[in-house]
């Protein structure tokens, strides 16, 4: 018997001592348990053997494939004669070529019988096309990935799991009526009156792509079939930063930061220092109208960023520092990373140029999710079985609660007339 087979008769055999039992209506006799305990003992010991094999057939092979056939000793001019197409065929394509090629699936090579002159120089080509170009080029496998960190926003907000369900209700609190005060002996105490809250639904939005790639893809370029997998989810995570800033609400879509009602909104006459100072009165703004919330970061787009950069005063200086000092040369180069009393500033594509949002990100919304990412593959789509395709996706579910809208200040870059 082989040693597959060894393994399914114990297994078999266990399962006969547990089932036998159950029939008879009565629990495990000590000798069963004893007999029960030595089978899946032997079966443990079979997967341990099994393991073993399949690492020692991985092994041969590795070897195997280590080794080049090696070319025919060179005449004194240093030339070997062909004596045969067959050795024609490898003298004009390479040894280390074909060996290389042999590993490679759906890869060939080619060559023309004619025998050449021995007066002939023997040259590549060069150029972009030559005899031997296809073995004269070097593959570079280095993929440039994008910025790392893809979701510096959804980062900023509170989180929240969603376990049961495909939606969360939240409650915006109404307006806070008179306050808590100090009191005189025998006096009248202060009335604090909050409105009642208006309750809110946020509902698990899907967010999802494919792509399909051949099974020769997937056999012959692991590297890239990883990347695939990878850059899917990069894309996931910037699509996922997208609908949390710009999202419009409607159908699959959430309600992003920029258009949730009952954000803040203040304008600036223009980029640079109008609108480094209304970013400053929009921090003030969410102090004031909000119970004691403060500003965490600012969103802005890398246009109006760098033009906030590269604002001077009426003697030229950089407001921000120069690019090797301090402003006036005092002080190392500022790195640009916050604003005013140190409000993070946080720099995306997805939020318009012109615009800004000033937020207490963390305690204004939750980003909720359920499930985490999913990674999936299959070759039973549509009609990619019968055409050596596979299809991967990746998804995510999401919502988003804007809690504390006053939390949010929206400024709107409008040029006077």
């Amino acid at each position: 018997m082989t040693l597959k087979e060894k393994r399914a008769a114990a297994l078999k055999a266990a399962e006969a001592i547990i089932n036998g039992a159950k029939t008879a209506g009565r629990s495990a006799t000590d000798e069963e348990m004893t007999q029960f305990d030595g089978l899946v003992t032997e079966v443990k010991g079979f997967d341990t053997e099994l393991e073993r094999v399949a690492r020692s057939e991985k092994s041969f092979a590795d070897i195997k494939g280590l080794f080049r056939e090696e070319a025919p000793a060179a005449s004194a001019t240093g030339e070997v004669e062909a004596k045969s197409l067959s050795e024609h065929f490898i003298k004009s394509v390479g040894v280390e070529s074909l060996a290389r090629t042999r590993g490679v699936k759906g890869a060939g090579v080619s060559t023309k019988t004619e025998f050449k002159a021995a007066i002939d120089t023997q040259v590549t080509g060069g150029g972009a096309v030559g005899p031997l170009d296809a073995f004269l080029v070097e593959t570079d496998r280095t993929l440039v990935r994008g910025a790392q960190d893809l979701t510096p926003v959804s980062s900023m907000l509170g989180q929240g799991t969603i376990t049961i369900g495909s939606a969360i209700q939240y409650f915006i609190e109404g307006a806070i009526e008179g306050d808590v005060d100090a009191v005189l002996e025998n006096g009248t105490k202060a009335q604090l009156h909050i409105a009642d809250p208006t309750p809110q639904i946020a509902y698990l939005r899907t967010l999802a792509g494919y792509t399909k790639v051949t099974d020769e893809y997937f056999e012959d370029l692991a590297l890239l079939a990883g990347e695939i997998d990878g850059r899917l989810v990069r894309r996931l995570a910037r699509a996922i930063e997208r609908e949390v800033l710009t999202g419009n609400g409607t159908g699959a879509h959430l309600t992003g930061l920029l258009n949730v009602s009952g954000v803040q909104t203040l304008t600036a006459t223009a980029t640079g220092v109008p609108l480094a100072e209304a970013i400053l009165d929009a921090t003030t703004l969410i102090e004031t109208n909000t119970d004691g919330l403060s500003a965490d970061a600012v969103l802005l787009n890398r246009a109006d960023f760098v033009s906030m950069r590269k604002a001077k005063d009426s003697n030229g200086q950089y407001y921000g520092g120069g690019f090797f000092s301090g402003a006036y040369g005092n002080g190392a180069v500022i790195d640009g990373s916050s604003l005013w009393d140190g409000l993070r500033i946080v720099v995306s594509p997805f939020v318009p140029v012109g615009t800004a949002l000033v937020g207490a990100f963390q305690d204004a919304a939750t980003l909720y999710t359920k499930g985490g990412v999913r990674v999936e593959m299959t070759n039973s789509n549509q009609d990619d079985f019968i055409n050596d395709r596979v299809t991967l996706r990746a998804q995510r579910r999401a919502a988003l609660a804007t809690r504390v809208p006053a939390g949010l200040v929206k400024i709107t870059v409008t040029p006077a007339i």
